[in-house]
């Protein structure tokens, strides 16, 4: 199976960014969904660290998005064909 791609914002901290926005989400509120700590998030959103995989999925899980796009920027859709 091949992996198609559709990218989108250039960084983990923007498409946090962007994802957070999109649900109306405060930091807080991403922080309880998520169980991280609100200055993690605050440091993942200003682009000063990135989280740990499982952090990753956790906020993804919380956002409605896939760990793909939100750690890679990219919808990756497994095909038959390739």
């Amino acid at each position: 199976m091949a992996a198609t791609m559709k990218m989108s914002s250039p960084t983990f901290a923007a498409r946090l960014a962007q994802a957070r926005e999109s649900v109306g989400m405060s930091l807080q509120g991403l922080a309880d969904a998520s169980g991280t700590s609100h200055s993690s998030v605050r440091l993942w959103l200003a682009g000063r660290a990135e989280p740990s995989i499982g952090n990753s999925a956790k906020l993804a899980a919380a956002l409605g998005k896939s760990p793909c796009w939100l750690a890679y920027g990219c919808e990756c859709k497994e095909t038959a064909n390739g």
